[in-house]
Parts: structure tokens; sequence; C-alpha cells
């Protein structure tokens, strides 16, 4: 048999008062089917997604976190894709403890420290 560390995938965590009806599990499997379609980059590097009622977090393998509204998540994770293409190769999505894509156009970050 083999086991969940030969195929890495990343945890969804459903906090509680969300509502688990089937609208929810229908959003998270667009979801992935937009991901692995559009932004494979960004799935491999997902380590959970956190689904709360109006907000999603996405925490990459470098712990990362990405905020999203649950109401725009396509609109936003297409607006990451672009940060992250303007911003490399001088930096990349794992140099900041967090990106806040919750705001129309607009992307707030907050940098990793760095040492020397």
């Amino acid at each position: 048999t083999h086991s969940i560390s030969f195929f890495p995938v990343p945890i969804i965590t459903v906090l509680e008062g969300v509502d688990t009806e089937d609208e929810l599990y229908l959003k998270v499997s667009e979801l992935f089917q937009f991901i692995l379609g559009d932004y494979p980059i960004f799935y491999d590097n997902l380590s959970e997604v956190i689904v709360e009622n109006d907000k999603w977090t996405f925490i990459s393998d470098s712990k990362t976190r990405i905020l999203t509204t649950s109401n725009m998540l396509f609109t936003q994770l297409n607006a990451l894709k672009y940060f992250e293409k303007t911003i490399y190769p001088t930096r990349e999505l794992k140099d900041y403890s967090y990106i806040d894509i919750r705001v129309a156009e607009k992307v707030i970050v907050k940098e990793k420290y760095r040492k020397g």
C-alpha cells in the first residue's frame, strides 16, 4: 500500500461554523481543478487550506500564508499568479510570511526575516 507521504496532498481544514453542505464541496472541487489546471506550481507547494466562512487561507510548504476571501477565490488566485510572475526572479512567494490578496487590486505582503 502507498502512504500519503508518497503522494503529498494538501490538508483541507474546515473550521467550526462553516456550512459543509454540497456547495462547499463543489467549491473545493472547482478550486482544485482550477489550481491543478491553471496554477500547478501553486498546488505543488501547497501544504494546507483553511476554510472559514468568509476567508480561505492557503499555507505553503515554506509556511507562507496566502489570505483570500471566499467569494473572490479565483480572481484573487489569478492576482497571486500575476504577482508571482512580476516578482520573479528577485523574489519568490516563499520569501514572505504572508501575502494578503483580499483587497481588490492590492497585494499586501510581509517579508520573512532574512539573516545577513
